[in-house]
């Protein structure tokens, strides 16, 4: 049920910095 949230406000972060967003998100 958190997956649908995660995957919505990961790619809003991806857009604007995958990098600085993906190491604190994963």
């Amino acid at each position: 049920m958190s997956n649908q949230l995660h995957t919505r406000r990961y790619e809003i972060c991806v857009m604007e910095n995958i990098i600085k967003c993906a190491v604190p998100y994963r």
